[in-house]
């Protein structure tokens, strides 16, 4: 759903509006969703969808290096958890923040960080 194709550094700001997109166009469904029983359905959709995006944004940004496939994943997960958590609390809260404004703050707070914790993971 987040993209259709590759998932790149320079398209992860792209992938993640589509997701919150999407969350904002179901906003009813979304919202009873997250107050109820179903949340945890949710909340994996949310986490694997982000996980899709970010582990194609490791896995360029990782090309060339050698790094072990499980610091990979462990990297993907670490942004994964992170992005999500915003993602949720925005759902908690009413969706009221404009998307691209999260997804600019966040490039803003990550940007060169994936590269960095690469090169510490190689080996």
């Amino acid at each position: 759903m987040a993209l259709n194709g590759e998932k790149t550094y320079d398209t992860w700001q792209e992938g993640f509006l589509n997701i919150f997109q999407y969350v904002q166009d179901n906003k009813a469904f979304v919202t009873n969703t997250y107050h109820s029983i179903s949340r945890e359905q949710l909340e994996r959709y949310l986490y694997n969808e982000t996980y899709n995006l970010l582990i194609g944004v490791v896995e360029e940004k990782a090309a060339g290096l050698s790094i072990k496939a499980e610091d990979k994943q462990f990297i993907a997960d670490f942004y994964k958890y992170g992005f999500t958590g915003l993602m949720l609390e925005w759902i908690r809260t009413g969706m009221k923040e404009e998307p691209s404004l999260i997804i600019e703050r966040l490039d803003t707070l990550i940007h060169g960080d994936i590269e960095k914790t690469l090169n510490k993971f190689q080996h």
